[in-house]
């Protein structure tokens, strides 16, 4: 399992409305489980995922509706 992430975003999303597509960097490991030699994860396609716009009321929640594809790169061996 993963613990850290260098977080770098790609640029703006390319879709008005939706969250940047980014790259994340895997910093460190733990254990040797299906994801053990992960180097990076991609977040690709995505869409919605943007904070709703005007002013927060106290106390009240809002559901964002979010879809994305994740890939995930393996370090060579």
């Amino acid at each position: 399992m993963w613990r850290r992430f260098d977080r770098r975003p790609d640029s703006a999303s390319p879709r008005a409305g939706t969250i940047p597509e980014l790259l994340l960097t895997v910093d460190s490991h733990t254990g040797t489980g299906l994801l053990g030699n992960v180097a990076y994860i991609s977040r690709l396609l995505t869409s919605g995922g943007a904070a709703p716009t005007g002013a927060c009321t106290d106390g009240a929640t809002t559901s964002v509706p979010y879809g994305a594809v994740y890939v995930f790169w393996a370090a060579k061996r």
